[in-house]
């Protein structure tokens, strides 16, 4: 679940930059009136009247239209409270309401500051209980020095954020297009709100801050003009008012604030009522950092006024203490380096409450870049709050380096002078694939836990979540929308498909939440009856109802379940039977003609089966054995005689358990496990195993201890219960899955020469005589 919600958070915070900087300028009628407000606060009529807009406004909004009467504020730390203002445009009968909320950017609701409704200023908002900050989702713990930059444009990482922000539309309305995201939206921003999208700098760049003059801002257009020499060709992306595209951002900047974390509340517009003052009270907590930022936006309640264009407003607090610069050291400055990474850690001493760009690179040793490791140099962003970073560097084979050798990871603040601390990173010598030992082979071997579907999660052991986008829609109005299918349409059938049939092996149940507040098809019939009051046949009406639409569970062609009509929630608990697993699982939502469905399903999950793995003892003996020569009087000749034996016949055992739908244990070190379920991956290990002696071809599996087959090859102990594991069995009905080890043992010649004949002659020995034997 945690390894889902910092993806949807991670996408949230994309769409929510991408809104702030899509959204229209604040209205006319909102400048005027906060003119108005700063010239003659006192003036209540005027400022009344600026607000409502003019008879027109009225006429057109009778119950109002609300907006923030600024959308750009700034506030010190050392202030008392920072006003904004709600605004009610147009008329203002009757009550109304409409929702605030503060989603945090850098800044942190409760620890920068606090939010209260008029004057009351004993009882602040809430915080939101997932509010949290989105820079944190920006924040990258790992940096492979090694790996090539890439610029934003026309590459996978533009492609990405076009997906994720057309997969958020998508939850709203079908036929709605995503904004486009071919030009980074981003680059509107402060350097504090990025994401890393630079180019890879040579050795030899030079590092100068990128300052926005007008606004005293570092943004990301300029800080790409200077560090690649180009101006930027990207349009504004501001958008005008009273314009279709305008619309739509507007639709989707409520889909996008509605779905973030943030502290919020309904405010409540009486009759007459045409504005309400919210306080903004920073806390000057002594620290030095960076300006905290924050968004806030109004959003429409249902039945209520709607929102205007000025529907959501920037925040910034200003620090008031003398700034503090950042310094790094190494976590240690000697690294030992793996057989493909070495990995030294970074650690920032101070300044960690602003952003910061640190450039991290190779310096050369005794080791040489290209054949032992492979250099790099790249500028690496700390964002407020943020302490460590793992650099990672790929370390190459190479089968000449017979000793270790060496090389530095260096620091510098502006991509050409270096600072004192350094990082010694040691290589230790390649021994070469024919060197290396079983131990080495396994771990080179080693496979780990699949995730069952590439968006799936575990809600909990023994369970497996598939995630909207490992659905497919097949037809009808659906669409995607967080972890759920959402669904809408009069008549007809929507279908949606897990993607692939491969993710229902080793499934025992499936499980899934319906809502539906869809209504049914009323009608009337007449027909004549007679009346005795009336003494005659009179007319009588007849009124009808009915409520044919709902929800389906399918196995392949096999229905499996069915709910008909409207339902808060009902959840779907069904079984596979045997012969079920890799069908077509279909969920289908229909109405008949006249009826209207609409509602959604989530939490989609899967409930595994669970077994017990066993290792198989060899039935066959292997031993090494030591000879002595010595003479035959029967048959005059020289033989080979045995003079002991040692049984090297192995013994499997479980290791430990990989998992992604249970926790895993470690250090088993036995010869059984009584809880593995599909997506383990069994480790196994050797014991009494001769490297010299005997060969490994891998580990067979049976269900019945008579049929083995093979289920990993070569030197690979690692064993994935994925698909493919359980096509080859029937597993459906066992509860146990037994393992062995496939060896040989291997052969050497022995061949006898005399030597010194002149000496000599051993009595029965031929020069050349042969032997074939076990090792």
């Amino acid at each position: 679940m945690k390894k889902w919600k910092n993806y949807w958070k991670r996408t949230m915070s994309l769409l929510l930059a991408a809104a702030m900087v899509l959204t229209g300028n604040v209205s006319t009628a909102a400048s005027a009136a906060a003119t108005k407000k700063q010239q003659n606060k006192a003036d209540e009529e005027q400022l009344r009247e600026a607000i409502q807009a003019g008879k027109q406004m009225v006429k057109e909004y009778p119950n109002g239209l609300f907006n923030f009467l600024g959308t750009q504020m700034e506030v010190n730390e050392g202030d008392h409270s920072l006003e904004i203002a709600v605004i009610r445009q147009g008329g203002t009968k009757g009550n109304a309401k409409v929702k605030f909320k503060a989603i945090d950017i850098t800044s942190s609701y409760g620890d920068d500051y606090k939010i209260y409704v008029g004057k009351n200023r004993f009882s602040a908002l809430k915080k939101g209980k997932d509010a949290f900050p989105l820079i944190e989702t920006a924040m990258e713990k790992k940096v492979d020095l090694s790996e090539e930059d890439t610029d934003v444009e026309g590459t996978s990482e533009s492609a990405d954020t076009k997906q994720i922000v057309s997969d958020a539309v998508d939850a709203k309305k079908a036929e709605v297009q995503a904004v486009s995201t071919s030009d980074n939206p981003l680059d509107q921003y402060p350097d504090a709100d990025k994401k890393s999208d630079d180019k890879k700098i040579t050795g030899n760049s030079k590092h100068e801050d990128s300052v926005d003059k007008t606004s005293g801002k570092t943004s990301l257009k300029a800080s790409r003009e200077i560090s690649t020499g180009k101006k930027s060709d990207r349009p504004s992306w501001k958008i005008a008012d009273n314009t279709e595209k305008a619309d739509e951002v507007k639709e989707n900047f409520e889909i996008f604030m509605d779905s973030v974390d943030g502290t919020e509340t309904t405010l409540n517009f009486k009759d007459g009522e045409y504005v309400k003052y919210l306080y903004l009270m920073p806390k000057d907590d002594k620290v030095s950092e960076g300006e905290e930022q924050l968004v806030c936006a109004l959003l429409p309640e249902d039945n209520s006024s709607p929102v205007g264009d000025s529907y959501n407003a920037y925040v910034n607090i200003k620090d008031n203490d003398e700034v503090e610069s950042s310094k790094y050291i190494f976590g240690k400055t000697e690294v030992e380096a793996s057989d493909d990474k070495a990995v030294v850690t970074i650690r920032r001493t101070s300044g960690e409450n602003y952003f910061d760009t640190l450039y991290v690179g190779t310096g050369e040793g005794t080791a040489n870049q290209g054949a032992d490791y492979k250099a790099g140099l790249k500028k690496v962003e700390f964002y407020a709050g943020e302490k460590e970073k793992k650099i990672s560097i790929d370390i190459l084979d190479n089968e000449y380096r017979t000793k270790s050798r060496d090389f530095y990871v260096l620091l510098s603040s502006d991509g050409s002078s270096y600072m004192k601390e350094t990082c010694h990173v040691t290589i230790p010598a390649d021994d070469g694939e024919d060197g290396r030992s079983l131990k080495a082979k396994v771990a080179a071997g080693s496979s780990t836990a699949e995730k069952i579907s590439p968006n799936g999660w575990k809600p909990q052991n023994g369970e497996w979540a598939i995630s909207s986008k490992d659905m497919t829609h097949l037809s009808g109005k659906l669409w995607k929308q967080g972890n759920e299918t959402r669904f809408e349409g009069t008549g007809g059938l929507r279908k949606m498909r897990i993607s692939n049939n491969d993710y229902t092996y080793g499934a025992r149940e499936l499980e899934f939440g319906y809502y539906n507040k869809g209504n049914g098809r009323n009608w009337t019939t007449t027909h004549k009856e007679w009346s005795w009051r009336k003494f005659k046949r009179i007319t009588v009406t007849d009124y009808h109802h009915e409520s044919n639409f709902g929800t389906q569970l399918y196995y392949g062609s096999k229905h499996m379940w069915n709910y008909n009509g409207t339902t808060d929630w009902t959840v779907c608990k069904k079984e596979f039977g045997k012969g079920q697993w890799g069908q077509d699982v279909t969920i289908q939502n229909g109405a008949a003609a006249g009826n209207h469905s609409n509602g959604y399903v989530g939490w989609l999950r899967l409930r595994l089966k669970k077994y017990k793995a066993g290792c198989t003892a060899l039935s066959q003996k292997f031993t090494t054995t030591s000879y002595k020569m010595e003479y035959n009087d029967k048959t005059k000749k020289t033989e080979l005689k045995v003079d002991g034996t040692k049984d090297i016949t192995p013994v499997l055992k479980i290791d430990s358990i990989s998992s992604n739908v249970q926790n895993s244990k470690n250090g088993i070190n036995g010869t059984s496990y009584d809880s593995v379920y599909r997506s383990d991956a069994i480790n196994f290990k050797l014991d009494n195993f001769y490297d010299g002696c005997m060969e490994l071809k891998g580990i067979e599996a049976s269900t019945d201890g008579k049929n083995w087959k093979m289920v990993s090859e070569g030197s690979n102990l690692s064993v994935v219960l994925d698909a493919s594991f359980f096509k080859k069995f029937d597993l459906y009905a066992k509860d146990t899955i037994q393992f062995r080890v496939k060896v040989s043992q291997k052969k050497s010649d022995l061949k006898l020469k005399v030597a010194n004949k002149e000496r000599g002659v051993f009595q029965g020995l031929e020069d050349g005589q042969t032997y074939s034997l076990n090792r």
